[in-house]
């Protein structure tokens, strides 16, 4: 057992006041008790002096008065004479001898002695009277020094008290003052001088520290102070400094997608037609520059998110091998172009459900499997998945048999803008944001990664997510949405779309869809053309002259609460396509979203999703 430490309640607080008046007080009961007993002893030796003096001169009147008796040997007058002595009755005992030393005569009280005795030998001519008395004792004394002692005790007390408040006071009367000040001074926050009248030295000193102290604190405040407004000024100037790079990237976002839509959407739909194998081959080197140009741009966003912390998981169940298969599917295509052996595994143990952030394990997937295709000049690139035993989380490992990395250069492998060799950069090309991206998100996610690599020997990367299995539920797949013959004719969409090249391409790929289509150009116009025709749904863009997506979508909403209408989905096409900016699209009543550059399949994806959730939601009304 641990013994506990006893507590004990506060001792009670004794005042500078009291302590002051306490040494003065028990200073005088010291001296005062000190005099007393000096008093006491000085009185009783004094008496025993004087005593010894009177019984002297009695014993000398005593000795005259027998001197004739002894001279005549006459006992009897001998006797007389000292029998005088019973008078005193101090007197214990006497004796008359002659000079052969035998009494003539002698005088003993009857009572006893009970103090201390005391003797006196007188000579009587040619004998000698020697007499024995009691001296007087500290006892017998005592009560009336007692008496005295207590009223010079209580009389010094009292006046002890009274000059002990007084000195009391005196001497704290500065060091009150100087409390004072220091309470002004911290209250009012000023640290100007005080001034304490002080006749003693010691105080004057005290209060010339204060000021001193006063003085640097002051001095430390005005640095602190202009050190705190140039930090406010440095939080403000980066503030400002974020929100215009905010801006700017959302900006070049938008324009560096809004071309690029032009050219891999355009890409995608000749790539439906009818092309030689030369014009095939030309269009897919259009499409692969392209996208790479996309994935760059993606990384750069996803980075800038990342260090303004407004990249956000998106936690929901997946199928692992259904996440990862079009990943798997086109690193395949490029690593067999390369004559690479190539494969992605997922062990059974890996298999089914998880819960997570697909997207994000996706993107983590493609970045490491880039880097192994591209670093790789001869041999395989391999993936698998599998579940570490202990811990039951989810392992990622990439095998390469690629060029490698020296060891004193991987411990800055994961950083931003970063290659393990800087002519790798002119060699194989990349930004060396891939792997600083892929450190972040398994960070977010909880997880770790790591390297393992030796030059001209390949590179094996490990990652480690902690996530929890999922469950996904089976679902009846819906059918697409499939232009009627009958009565109703083709599907009918209308597109909000102020850039040309962007209303060029969306005529293009839904005529490749044989889906009728009307376009204008702000949200405005969108908004009249909604409410004077029938569409089944409408593709807004987001940033438009007059009315954008936003106002326009919200317009729609409303309107349809007014006039009773059925719901028409609204899909937004957009190369805005921060998270953030997602779920703005979403508050003002759009059903999905679809980032610029458009992927044919995506958008397809998105309005089938749209029609069909319209389509349910419209069944349980009606029976309702």
């Amino acid at each position: 057992m641990t013994d506990l430490p006893r507590t004990t309640g506060p001792r009670p607080q004794i005042t500078f006041h009291a302590r002051v008046a306490g040494v003065a007080l028990i200073t005088t009961v010291v001296v005062l008790v000190a005099a007393c007993l000096t008093f006491m002893l000085q009185q009783w030796a004094v008496a025993r002096e004087q005593n010894l003096h009177a019984h002297r001169a009695l014993s000398e009147i005593t000795a005259a008065a027998a001197a004739n008796a002894l001279a005549d040997q006459d006992p009897a007058q001998a006797k007389s004479a000292i029998a005088t002595l019973a008078n005193d009755t101090s007197v214990t005992r006497a004796v008359l001898s002659g000079a052969d030393g035998k009494p003539l005569a002698a005088y003993v009280r009857p009572k006893a002695a009970t103090t201390e005795l005391d003797t006196i030998r007188t000579p009587v001519a040619t004998g000698e009277l020697v007499m024995t008395f009691e001296t007087p004792a500290l006892t017998a004394l005592l009560p009336q020094f007692i008496a005295l002692t207590g009223a010079l005790f209580f009389g010094g007390v009292g006046v002890a008290l009274f000059l002990a408040r007084g000195l009391a006071s005196r001497v704290i009367a500065p060091v009150l003052k100087l409390s004072e000040a220091m309470h002004d001074v911290a209250a009012s926050g000023s640290f100007a001088p005080v001034e304490v009248e002080a006749d003693d030295a010691l105080f004057r000193s005290l209060t010339d520290s204060f000021n001193h102290l006063l003085a640097k604190l002051d001095e430390r405040e005005q640095d602190l102070q202009r050190t705190l407004r140039e930090l406010v000024e440095a939080r403000d100037a980066a503030n400002a400094a974020n929100v215009l790079k905010s801006q700017f990237l959302a900006n070049m976002s938008h324009e560096i997608r809004t071309p690029l839509n032009g050219v891999l959407a355009m890409a995608e739909v000749m790539s439906m037609g009818d092309l030689t194998e030369v014009q095939r081959q030309r269009l897919d080197v259009i499409r692969q520059s392209g996208g790479l140009l996309l994935a760059v741009l993606n990384d750069v966003l996803d980075l800038s998110k990342i260090e303004a912390g407004k990249l956000t998981l998106l936690v929901d169940d997946f199928d692992l091998e259904a996440a990862i298969a079009s990943t798997r599917d086109s690193f395949q295509v490029i690593a067999q172009a390369k004559g690479l052996g190539f494969g992605v595994e997922v062990a059974d143990s890996a298999r089914g459900a998880w819960r997570g952030d697909a997207d994000r394990i996706r993107q983590i997937v493609g970045n490491l499997l880039s880097n192994a295709v591209k670093f790789t000049l001869q041999g395989e690139v391999s993936a698998r998945f599998d579940v570490v035993p202990e811990s039951g989380a989810l392992r990622l490992v990439v095998r390469d048999t690629g060029v490698g990395i020296a060891v004193e250069k991987q411990a800055g492998l994961f950083e931003k803008f970063t290659q393990a060799d800087n002519s790798a950069t002119r060699r194989f090309g990349g930004t060396g944001l891939g792997l600083a991206i892929c450190r972040e998100l398994t960070q977010m996610m909880g997880g770790v990664i790591s390297v393992e690599s030796r030059e001209g020997e390949g590179s094996v990367f490990t990652i480690e997510l902690p996530l929890e299995r999922g469950e996904i539920a089976v679902r009846a797949s819906a059918p697409a949405p499939v232009a009627d013959e009958g009565e109703e004719g083709t599907l009918r969409l209308l597109a909000a779309e102020d850039n040309p090249t962007n209303q060029q391409v969306l005529a293009a790929v839904m005529g490749s869809l044989g889906i009728e289509i009307d376009i204008v150009a702000n949200g405005k116009l969108a908004f009249e053309a909604w409410r004077d025709g029938a569409y089944d749904l409408i593709l807004m863009d987001i940033q438009m002259p007059v009315w954008d997506g936003i106002a326009s979508a919200r317009a729609i909403r409303a309107a349809e609460r007014e006039a009773g209408r059925p719901r028409t989905p609204i899909v937004a096409l957009t190369a805005n396509a921060l998270s953030h900016q997602v779920e703005e699209y979403l508050a003002a009543g759009m059903d999905g979203h679809v980032a610029k550059p458009i992927e044919i399949a995506k958008l397809y994806d998105a309005i089938s999703r749209a029609l069909t959730e319209a389509a349910t939601v419209g069944s349980a009304s009606a029976a309702a």
